[in-house]
């Protein structure tokens, strides 16, 4: 079939970006530097479900070189979930953790290590509760409760039943039905770059946030739900994406919660970058 001489359809054409990339020139959101910045790190539950008895902060806020200390009664209160029918997710947790790795407390600080001994510093006590880890347990009647603080009696979060044509017709016809039950492993999206942001919420009330979102116009949007701000309030400049395969679709709470850390730093910028460990505990 002759093709027409086309300029860049069937073209080898080099990426824009590939030198940069192979020669590690190529600057991320970790190589990007901001005047004044502090450095934020987040307390995760070291428990899969719990109850929160109650927070100290005190010697974290009193700790040399720490500028903020933020908990659930410095957030909006506002539930997020990527479909907010089933909204059940708080930027940091008021009452229960539900998983290893759950948000509880955060800090920002004069550099890292001073935001690392600050988040040992804070000090909770929880009561630790039996769980549900399996589906199939999760739907039985006497079966613990993700969400006791709710008045729900079950695990259930939704529940649809669709059928398309005469399906009984369809498995009468059949000459043979088979039913097998498959189990596979979690998978993890584990792109080179861990999820991070800067945030920077000056004193006029916009937020503007740095970081490799990939559905920046989503991002906005929940961002601005999420902290209770008008949607015009809120930047967002998109680094680089080292990474990036439907992980960065959904919000993750890094984002809020270093635009509540700059509020409380009275504006200056605060990074929050993940360590590989907690990537693989909280940002699936």
């Amino acid at each position: 079939m002759e093709r027409p001489d086309l300029k860049v359809i069937g073209k080898p054409i080099a990426r824009f970006d590939a030198l940069d990339k192979v020669t590690g020139t190529q600057k991320y959101l970790p190589d990007t530097e901001f005047q004044g910045c502090l450095y934020g790190k987040i307390l995760r539950s070291p428990y899969p479900f719990a109850k929160i008895l109650s927070i100290d902060t005190s010697a974290a806020e009193a700790y040399p070189g720490v500028r903020a200390v933020i908990t659930f009664e410095d957030t909006s209160k506002k539930k997020f979930s990527f479909m907010q029918a089933f909204a059940d997710k708080n930027m940091l947790t008021p009452e229960y953790v539900r998983y290893v790795g759950d948000e509880v407390a955060a800090v920002a600080a004069d550099n890292p290590l001073i935001a690392v001994k600050a988040i040992d510093l804070i000090k909770v006590e929880y009561e630790v509760l039996e769980g549900v880890y399996d589906a199939e347990e999760a739907l039985l009647p006497d079966a613990p409760l993700v969400h006791p603080e709710t008045d729900k009696k079950s695990n259930v979060a939704w529940e649809v039943h669709r059928a398309f044509g005469d399906v009984d017709k369809a498995f009468a016809e059949c000459d043979y039905v088979m039913e097998h039950k498959y189990t596979t492993g979690q998978q993890y999206h584990c792109c080179m770059e861990t999820c991070g942001a800067v945030a920077q919420w000056n004193p006029s009330g916009r937020i503007t946030l740095w970081g490799p979102f990939q559905a920046p116009h989503t991002v906005r949007q929940e961002i601005a739900r999420i902290l209770d701000v008008p949607r015009n309030k809120v930047t967002l400049k998109r680094t680089l994406n080292g990474g990036g395969f439907g992980q960065r679709v959904v919000i993750d709470m890094i984002s809020p919660i270093s635009a509540l850390l700059s509020r409380k730093a009275g504006g200056r910028p605060v990074q929050v970058i993940n360590t590989r460990e907690e990537e693989f505990l909280s940002a699936r």
